[in-house]
């Protein structure tokens, strides 16, 4: 463990609002602890952002100094990382893009959609409810 060298950098004003990009040095359940510091060896993490991701030692991030610690503003991606396969689109609605298909499991249930548009739902029971009009339009609708 590192404590004996970790300075504590949000006391030097000269660096309170200050953001630079900086080195996990030390993790604990995905969070950053520890940080490095160009020119300095460590310093003492105050917070993240509420989506920040799992962080691992070795990780660059971006922080900024406020008068509480380091504050881990988000992780930079490293030069071989694909971005994430979602976005939000004009709407608002989150859109999470497969190109080979898409399943979300939760024990004995599933949805899975392939990439020539078949959908398949799968459950021990499936309960439909509308408020309004339910409509099944298929060229086919079998029912047992």
């Amino acid at each position: 463990m590192m404590t004996n060298r970790v300075q504590p950098l949000f006391r030097n004003a000269q660096l309170t609002g200050r953001t630079e990009i900086v080195e996990v040095v030390e993790a604990l359940d995905g969070r950053a602890r520890i940080v490095g510091l160009p020119g300095v060896e460590a310093s003492v993490v105050a917070g993240h952002l509420a989506d920040v991701p799992r962080l691992r030692p070795g990780d660059r991030v971006l922080a900024v100094w406020t008068s509480q610690g380091a504050v881990v503003l988000g992780r930079l991606a490293a030069e071989d990382e694909t971005p994430l396969p979602w976005s939000l689109d004009e709407r608002g609605r989150v859109v999470l893009d497969a190109p080979a298909g898409l399943c979300l499991r939760c024990a004995e249930g599933s949805l899975e959609i392939d990439a020539e548009g078949r959908i398949r739902l799968d459950g021990r029971e499936i309960d439909t409810i509308a408020s309004r009009r339910l409509k099944l339009q298929g060229a086919t609708i079998e029912l047992n």
